[in-house]
């Protein structure tokens, strides 16, 4: 009897020990399944927050975004950190402006010989123009006529740059260029979930529909068309709705002539604008001074924006703050 209650004993200890390996084994071969399923997301490198913002509307959580400049700083001046050329190459896709704003990538692009990455080069898509400095004699000359300057008067008396690469500053060029461009590509990297990411897409250009309705609305209320910038970021925005801006900067990065300065106060007072509008990457120095000459106020302009900039945390707001901060000073 006893010898019989022993083997039953360790008959169900062995039955117990089968089944115990039986569950670890399935429970290891479904975690390895579950593993081999959750597909890392595809590393994209963005050079600007507005371009990362877009980049993150449509591909949501299945992409990972770096940045190259951080927010505050200005593209014309920054030198990459070992990190981000690290995120760099580890990426599948590059999205940029191009046209020499991202002077700080030079370097890396020489280095990607026989590497495949995706590129997404926003500029090339689209038709640029000059960056145009609005001088005195522009405006006198066209006042003398009797219409106010517009950007589509083939005027000799201004100045005219290189091209213009502030193209992400115009939401309808997002819409229509830069979305479709990066939906493409993100679909060519996972064509599993092209779905996933046109859903997205049609979603995020509703959005700029949207913000493009409420710009149009706003600026047809504007009593100036006339504003006067530090910096020759807005000739797209001022292009799409029928805004003039005048920029103090002749060149990027360089201290503005005390020439220009006084020609830029000169300006104001015909155009009698109220504000002069700086922006967070550059000093407001020459803002200030010029302000002070013509009794106005220095107002914030920002083209970049950024995730730590409550309001201007993402392309959207981005763009409804800098509608607002030509409003105070235009209606």
């Amino acid at each position: 009897m006893k010898s019989k209650i022993f083997f039953l004993v360790i008959s169900s200890l062995g039955l117990l020990l089968l089944v115990g390996c039986g569950s670890s084994n399935r429970s290891i071969q479904e975690a390895n399944q579950i593993e081999e399923e959750q597909v890392p997301p595809i590393k994209v490198m963005a050079s600007i927050f507005p371009l990362a913002d877009i980049i993150k509307q449509i591909g949501g959580d299945l992409v990972e975004v770096s940045t190259f400049l951080p927010p505050g700083a200005s593209e014309h001046t920054y030198e990459l950190t070992p990190q981000q050329v690290k995120d760099f190459n580890e990426s599948e896709l590059y999205v940029k402006i191009g046209h020499g704003l991202e002077f700080f990538d030079s370097k890396l692009m020489d280095n990607q010989e026989g590497r495949q990455l995706k590129e997404v080069v926003f500029a090339d898509m689209v038709e640029l123009v000059a960056v145009e400095i609005v001088t005195l004699a522009s405006l006198t000359k066209n006042d003398k006529k009797g219409h106010s300057h517009s950007h589509d008067d083939d005027d000799d008396d201004h100045d005219h740059e290189g091209p213009d690469p502030h193209v992400w500053l115009d939401p309808v060029l997002v819409r229509d260029i830069l979305v479709p461009a990066i939906y493409e590509s993100l679909v060519q990297l996972r064509p599993e979930d092209g779905d996933i990411f046109a859903e997205n897409k049609i979603r995020f250009q509703e959005q700029l529909s949207e913000l493009n309705d409420l710009i149009v609305a706003e600026t047809n209320t504007f009593s100036h068309r006339n504003f006067i910038v530090f910096h020759s970021a807005w000739r797209y925005f001022s292009q799409r709705y029928g805004l003039t801006d005048v920029n103090i900067e002749e060149f990027p990065s360089q201290e503005v002539s005390l020439k220009r300065v006084a020609e830029v106060v000169e300006i104001a007072r015909l155009t009698g604008a109220k504000a002069i509008f700086a922006e967070p990457q550059f000093s407001p120095r020459a803002a200030q001074v010029i302000a002070q000459e013509f009794g106005g106020e220095v107002l914030i302009l920002d083209p970049l924006g950024g995730p730590s900039f409550p309001g201007r945390d993402s392309y959207i707001s981005l763009m409804e703050y800098n509608l607002q901060v030509l409003k105070e000073a235009l209606q």
